[in-house]
């Protein structure tokens, strides 16, 4: 599009174009508007009644304009209140989503917390069952360990009398082989020394002693008690 110049004045069509499309008309509707405007004002610029024609159909396209300005208003209202429309639908939707989605939730949430109560009831019955299994295996084997410490205590008892009474039969051995060889001794002492007798006598029978008699001889020392091996 270029700038047409005319005997009266120059009329711009591209800055007209632009004015029209900023107030809202389409390129192709401002182009329909400058083209009809050009082809009036070169047909009838000539004379004075010719400006009066193009100011009368100038106020047409003003009123032209306008009108066209009302229905694009309009036309944006109608679009406006569409897309409220469509906005409230759409919040409206979103709001039954998330309603649906929070009752979901709730509904998923009790479900496992349903389902981990169940685990914990599960798992504290096992451990019970554990605990008290593991409760009567131990008092089991105290009571196998104390039957077995208790029959050993019983042993090594009985193997501690048997022993103090062969340690009591053995000093009663070696305490009589004591006093025996004690006698024994004694007795070959009382007949290796033996201890001068008096007795008086008659006449008749100093007369007799008065004889010599033979020198006595010593009598063998008795044989000592064997001792028992220690």
């Amino acid at each position: 599009m270029s700038t047409t110049s005319d005997v009266a004045f120059a009329f711009d069509t591209h800055k007209f174009i632009k004015q029209m499309v900023a107030t809202g008309f389409t390129e192709e509707q401002a182009e329909v508007q400058v083209r009809l405007l050009s082809e009036i004002l070169h047909a009838q610029l000539s004379t004075k009644a010719d400006v009066a024609t193009v100011d009368l159909h100038v106020l047409e396209l003003k009123r032209d304009i306008e009108t066209t300005r009302a229905e694009l208003k309009r036309d944006i209202e109608t679009s406006q209140v569409k897309l409220t429309q469509d906005i409230e639908a759409i919040r409206a939707k979103l709001t039954q989503d998330i309603e649906t989605s929070q009752v979901k939730l709730a509904q998923d949430i009790e479900a496992i917390r349903a389902k981990l109560t169940q685990d914990i009831e599960t798992t504290r019955a096992k451990l019970t069952q554990d605990i008290e299994t593991t409760r009567a295996k131990l008092t089991q084997d105290t009571e196998t360990t104390r039957a077995k410490l208790t029959q050993d205590i019983e042993t090594i008892r009985a193997e501690l009398k048997r022993d103090m009474k062969e340690m009591e039969l053995r000093m009663v051995i070696k305490m009589g082989a004591m006093i025996l060889a004690s006698v024994g001794m004694m007795i070959g002492y009382l007949r290796a020394f033996p201890m001068p007798v008096h007795i008086v006598s008659s006449p008749a029978q100093e007369m007799r002693q008065m004889a010599p008699s033979p020198a006595p001889q010593a009598l063998p020392a008795p044989p000592f008690p064997a001792q028992p091996a220690r």
